[in-house]
Order: structure tokens, then C-alpha cells, then sequence
């Protein structure tokens, strides 16, 4: 059987106040569900505890089938912003955000527009 490949991210704030060591538990959770459950082939890109080298060296080179990007609202941004650079390299890779921001923000226009496909 075919592995998939699927990509969890966490975008990367610059802001010093926001480094952690701790993965993000979210994304945790759906990635060790999905991993534990399925043939897929996981990937977890978390820029919060990834120097900013290392974040955008992965972020230029990752090849998945599907994208998943969790985003608070100081997120947002560089979420748009990596969704497109992805969309751009690899146009067939489906992208889905979600999290926090997505619950508190209009989302509809976001939905094909910023390489988006899924809120």
C-alpha cells in the first residue's frame, strides 16, 4: 500500500515570549492518532521550538500529499504565508487550517483564496 504523506505544522511568531519547548497539543494528539491508526507518513513542523533556519529549511523542502496548519491569531499571518509558498512549490498538495484563530475570524473567503482548501 501507497504511504501518504501528511504534514502537521505550527507556524513560527518570531516573538520570543511565544518559544516553547512543548509541542503544541493539538497537533500532538491528530498526529500520534494518525500515525497509530494508518499507513500515512507523518511529518510535525513546529516553529515554535525550531530555530528559524532549521523552520523555514523545512518548510522550503517538504514534499505531502496533505498539509495541516494550526494557527492562533498571532499565527495567522505566517500561516497565509507558508499555505502559498507550499501551493506554489507543490499545486496538487491539499492544505487544511484550523485551531484556535479559525473559530473567532470570518473563514469563508479564506477557502481558495491564500492557497487554502480547507477550514
Amino acid at each position: 500500500m501507497l504511504k501518504r504523506r501528511v504534514a502537521f505544522i505550527y507556524p513560527q511568531i518570531g516573538n520570543a515570549y511565544a518559544a516553547t519547548s512543548y509541542p503544541p497539543l493539538g497537533i500532538g494528539y491528530l498526529a500520534a492518532k494518525l500515525s497509530a491508526t494508518s499507513a500515512q507518513e507523518i511529518a510535525v513542523i513546529d516553529g515554535q521550538i525550531m530555530a528559524s533556519e532549521e523552520y523555514n529549511a523545512a518548510i522550503a523542502s517538504l514534499e505531502a500529499e496533505t498539509i495541516l496548519i494550526s494557527s492562533t491569531l498571532l499565527h495567522v499571518g505566517e500561516a497565509l504565508r507558508i499555505a502559498g509558498a507550499i501551493k506554489t512549490r507543490i499545486p496538487d498538495t491539499r492544505i487544511a487550517m484550523g485551531g484556535p484563530a479559525f473559530g473567532s475570524v470570518p473563514t469563508t473567503e479564506l477557502i481558495g483564496m491564500h492557497s487554502v482548501d480547507v477550514i
